[in-house]
């Protein structure tokens, strides 16, 4: 039965990557006749931000309807205004309260926490992406822009549509065993423009590599990715160039017991932490800063740490604790099912849309 009837408002600052697992929910949902999707050009249009899905949900008999928002952005203090004026419904992937409490009071009403991001596509969401795309290709050729520069954006979007797998992918095949392997794999990111300070983050994931890769060995994979950057500042042991594809890194991570987390710029949760919730890894976090709708509990979800000799010990503890992995394990797999898997992420998003307001103080 019918439930919400959607309509995806596509502009120039949908986000194509980041969203992609929202598009995915939606197109799943639709499949399963749970809404009524279309697609059409319009929504929100703010050149300084890229990162938004925007959509307009109703009940099938037009009695209710709200305007809703998706900001899958990193940082916690960027919103995009115009959205903020337009919608009922804001949904914040980093959910700072500190940081929505200087926003005007009006808009602090319709901020949400998003929850954690997944970036996946597959072959039943293409077709949906691929007339967002096209949307936008439009657009940009309404706008008069450089007729080169609209379809370079437009091949480079309809790239993702073969790069990004479906939610399949990500999830470790029924039965299998977890090998004793602790993985992290990551990159760095040459100087540029930031609020972020990137060498403090490259610096950071260098050293936690390098502490993994002396104490666990072989059975430590991953590293930091090599690409032109990475190999001309990192010692050569640390840097990995096997597993860069996306299907052989997946295989990767759905057979390890450990998934290590280390933060995401501007202290964003990282798609890394979906990933290994749908793959049942066990979790050694980095602290968690900012607020998702269900909270992930550290000794449930993950145990954290706070220095390199730390991450070290509390994955030794989980390799020398079978029942206690497996018990994470599962719960990081019920996780995943329940709250970030696409269908069931955005079925949870709508349902939200119109359920009553709380306040973000409280």
């Amino acid at each position: 039965m019918v439930e919400f009837d959607v309509s995806l408002l596509v502009s120039a600052s949908h986000s194509f990557f980041d969203g992609s697992g929202v598009l995915r929910g939606l197109s799943d949902l639709n499949r399963a006749r749970t809404i009524r999707l279309k697609l059409s050009s319009g929504g929100v249009f703010d050149p300084r931000h890229h990162g938004l899905i925007r959509f307009d949900v109703a009940t099938p008999d037009g009695s209710a309807s709200r305007r809703v928002v998706v900001d899958v952005t990193d940082q916690a203090n960027r919103f995009c205004v115009p959205a903020l004026n337009e919608v009922d419904i804001y949904f914040k992937r980093s959910f700072s309260r500190q940081c929505i409490e200087l926003l005007a009071i009006e808009h602090q009403r319709r901020v949400r926490p998003y929850g954690l991001n997944i970036a996946c596509l597959g072959m039943s969401a293409a077709r949906w992406h691929m007339g967002a795309a096209a949307l936008v290709l439009g657009q940009r050729v309404a706008q008069r822009k450089p007729l080169v520069s609209a379809l370079s954006e437009f091949i480079g979007n309809c790239r993702l549509a073969t790069g990004l797998p479906g939610p399949a992918a990500f999830r470790a095949a029924p039965g299998s065993r977890a090998e004793r392997i602790v993985i992290l794999q990551s990159r760095i990111w040459p100087p540029e423009e930031s609020a972020e300070d990137l060498q403090r983050v490259n610096d950071e994931r260098i050293a936690i590599v390098r502490t993994l890769k002396s104490a666990f060995g072989s059975d430590f994979v991953g590293g930091i990715v090599a690409d032109p950057f990475s190999e001309s500042v990192c010692p050569p042991e640390v840097l990995v160039r096997q597993n860069k594809r996306r299907g052989a890194y997946f295989k990767l991570v759905t057979s390890a017991t450990i998934g290590v987390y280390v933060r995401g710029l501007h202290n964003a949760i990282a798609i890394k932490m979906a990933e290994y919730l749908a793959a049942g890894l066990c979790i050694v976090s980095e602290p968690i800063q900012f607020e998702v709708p269900v909270p992930l509990v550290a000794g449930v979800n993950y145990l954290v740490f706070r220095s390199e000799e730390e991450c070290v010990s509390q994955c030794e503890w989980l390799l020398s604790h079978p029942a206690e992995a497996e018990r994470m394990r599962a719960a990081n797999l019920d996780y995943y099912a329940k709250w970030v898997e696409p269908q069931a992420h955005v079925y949870e998003l709508l349902a939200r849309a119109f359920a009553p307001h709380t306040r973000t103080s409280e």
